[in-house]
């Protein structure tokens, strides 16, 4: 009798850690979509698929004669939610169906403003494309020349600055190196950028620095109704010896983007010899962030 409760109690646990393991699948959110590409080499900037982004980069290279190592690209599609006073609520990347869906629409659609409808779920949605691109260009010292660009799809944003969605985004190149490759002065790092439809430049300001692990600049990415339109960024990488050891480690790009006014801070987390430091917002719920690397970084 006593083994046979057992047993029941035993069947009775797997019943419940199988419907724990079949609840949890089903609460977790669908992998978003991205586009991916990174190439190295003297090909390297044939991943760039935008013609004024590859001639920008082409441009800095043929400018300072320098070597291209690497470059990677992700292109990921946001998804907005609005309410009823056309403010942001929730923003997110979307899945790959969803991407496919918002592509059909648009190429099918005689509005101007295709990238605004209302879901199956009876939303208002907003949808737009974000490409970030990660450069890295090296000397005969083996000094590295670090660019980033992001690039948002034109769109009219519907929230405006005094919607919940209102907030900062934050950009930044981080690396590791485990202290002995370094970012030491402001000359040797630079961030510009213009909002959309002629709307001037978009202001920066420092949000973290760490001369041997990155450094991240914020900024509004709206002007009014305006989006950002890209924002370029770049630092120089120095080893802190002269000789060159064959050490190994890899370059980041992060871009993170928030739809709320009050956020905490950023911080930058391990940025070893092999590893890129990590780049992470505090208090910020309402928030997502992508990132591109470039390993084979020698020094």
């Amino acid at each position: 009798m006593k083994r046979s409760l057992i047993s029941l109690f035993l069947v009775f646990m797997l019943i419940l850690q199988c419907s724990a393991i079949a609840f949890s699948a089903e609460s977790e959110p669908a992998d978003f979509y991205s586009q991916n590409t990174t190439h190295n080499g003297d090909s390297a900037l044939s991943v760039i698929a935008d013609e004024s982004v590859a001639q920008h980069f082409e441009n800095i290279q043929d400018a300072n004669n320098y070597d291209v190592v690497s470059a990677s690209s992700q292109t990921v599609f946001v998804m907005n939610t609005l309410n009823d006073k056309g403010e942001v609520t929730e923003s997110r990347l979307m899945t790959e169906q969803e991407v496919q869906d918002y592509n059909a629409r648009n190429a099918t659609s005689q509005n101007a403003r295709a990238n605004t409808w209302v879901g199956e779920d009876g939303e208002n949605h907003q949808g737009g494309k974000l490409s970030i691109y990660l450069v890295v260009y090296k000397d005969s010292s083996r000094n590295y020349y670090v660019y980033g660009t992001a690039d948002w799809a034109n769109g009219v944003y519907s929230g405006g600055v005094n919607g919940p969605s209102s907030g900062y985004d934050f950009m930044a190149i981080s690396w590791g190196g485990n202290g002995e490759l370094k970012n030491s002065s402001s000359s040797d790092r630079s961030i510009s950028g213009i909002y959309q439809y002629g709307q001037g430049n978009i202001s920066f300001s420092r949000a973290q620095s760490d001369a041997y692990r990155g450094y991240c600049w914020q900024f509004n990415d709206t002007k009014g109704i305006y989006f950002a339109d890209y924002i370029d960024c770049y630092a120089k990488l120095q080893k802190t010896y002269s000789t060159y050891r064959g050490k190994q480690t890899s370059i980041r790009l992060t871009y993170i983007h928030t739809y709320q006014q009050a956020v905490g801070s950023v911080s930058f987390s391990g940025g070893n010899s092999g590893v890129a430091a990590g780049v992470s917002l505090s208090s910020c719920d309402k928030q997502w962030q992508i990132e591109v690397d470039i390993p084979g970084i020698y020094y």
